[in-house]
């Protein structure tokens, strides 16, 4: 690929980084000036949005710094290599690890309501404190690998490990849930149950989406850590796509709420028209297709 095809890469890359920023900041404020602020998911959707957001605000522009220097052969190439993957490593598994705390949160909410009620706004904090520590851990290892303290296979394989266990769970987790949600029955007129089928539907759509555009991505990475070559010419392209791919997922989630949530796009139509604080009222957002009605399983 030469330093003229790379252009329109960098410009992809550019603006995958724009969306993500502005899609997620837009979510943080939307999250923030609604009345879920007070809730504990909401805490678990802004860590969710702040870990994709520092993927669109460091991860993108340092791939983009990377292309760019590995072809035109600048003197700190290795060193910011370094950073790029520890950033990379490190946001990226923030934002997986903020997805897997959701859905277990959902689950413990929808079949488990008393427990999950009990449940004190300090765990969730722990819990968010524990997804960004283990993710910074991931990315340190990065910096070891580099510096050649551990091996490669010693990096790689927590790294894999971690993402396919968590896959595991988050499929796992969501299924669990359909089920759960497929068994609740309204003494009304059925509202609950159709709550619950869509936000079932709506979290399968969120699994898929990440299956879809993170696998290809590890795919990838695990077929050329065996040492299977296919050109230079390949490996660059394939690459670049994967990655972009991948990167991508961080821009999907605020574009899911604003199809799935009611009052979301309302309110964020209000913030970007500058509108007060004071006509954003409780009324305007309802995260009830994501939190669900919680009702005790039978």
């Amino acid at each position: 690929m030469s330093t003229l095809e790379l252009v329109p890469w960098c410009l992809a890359f550019a603006v995958v980084a724009v969306l993500i920023i502005c899609g997620n900041i837009l979510t943080i404020v939307v999250l923030l000036k609604s009345s879920l602020i007070n809730t504990n998911l909401c805490a678990l959707l802004i860590s969710l949005a702040a870990a994709d957001l520092t993927v669109g605000a460091l991860a993108v522009p340092l791939y983009i710094y990377q292309i760019l220097a590995g072809y035109l052969g600048y003197r700190h190439y290795v060193t910011s290599g370094t950073i790029y993957q520890a950033i990379d490593i490190f946001t990226a598994y923030a934002s997986i690890f903020s997805l897997i705390v959701i859905a277990g949160e959902r689950l413990l909410a929808i079949g488990w309501s008393i427990r999950h009620q009990q449940v004190s706004k300090g765990t969730y904090l722990t819990v968010i404190a524990i997804v960004w520590g283990l993710a910074a851990i991931l990315g340190c290892l990065a910096v070891l690998k580099n510096m050649r303290i551990i091996t490669l296979v010693s990096f790689f394989i927590p790294v894999v490990v971690f993402f396919f266990l968590g896959t595991a769970i988050l499929c796992a987790s969501y299924l669990t849930l359909w089920c759960i949600a497929r068994e609740i029955r309204s003494d009304e007129d059925g509202g609950t149950r159709e709550q619950e089928k869509r936000l079932g539907f709506t979290l399968l759509i969120v699994t898929i989406l990440f299956i879809v555009m993170w696998f290809p991505f590890k795919v990838v990475n695990m077929v050329f850590f065996a040492g299977v070559k296919c050109g230079l010419h390949c490996t660059t392209e394939v690459s670049a796509l994967v990655k972009l791919l991948h990167y991508g997922n961080s821009f999907v989630n605020p574009i899911i709420y604003t199809f799935r949530v009611p009052g979301f796009k309302r309110v964020a139509l209000r913030i970007l028209r500058r509108e007060t604080l004071a006509s954003v009222t409780e009324e305007d957002i309802t995260m009830n297709m994501i939190t669900g009605p919680v009702s005790e399983t039978q």
